[in-house]
């Protein structure tokens, strides 16, 4: 399941990554390592708020897609 089901404040572990593999190496730099935890903080429009390794990162849900839960 993509992380865009993902209700405010709930945090699940990253299963898996999909895409090409670009982009797959792009979302694994900015700490979307399978295994390690994700929490939604927030989400207005058609971006998403997540908070993953202690960042915080924005993202479109166009992007969030390609990371499962």
């Amino acid at each position: 399941m993509p992380i865009v089901f993902l209700q405010p404040g709930e945090t699940r572990s990253i299963r898996r990554l999909s895409g090409p593999p670009a982009l797959r190496q792009r979302l694994q730099d900015l700490g979307f390592v399978p295994g390690k935890a994700v929490t939604l903080v927030g989400s207005m429009g058609g971006n998403m708020i997540v908070q993953v390794m202690d960042c915080r990162i924005a993202l479109d849900r166009g992007l969030a897609r390609h990371i499962h839960i």
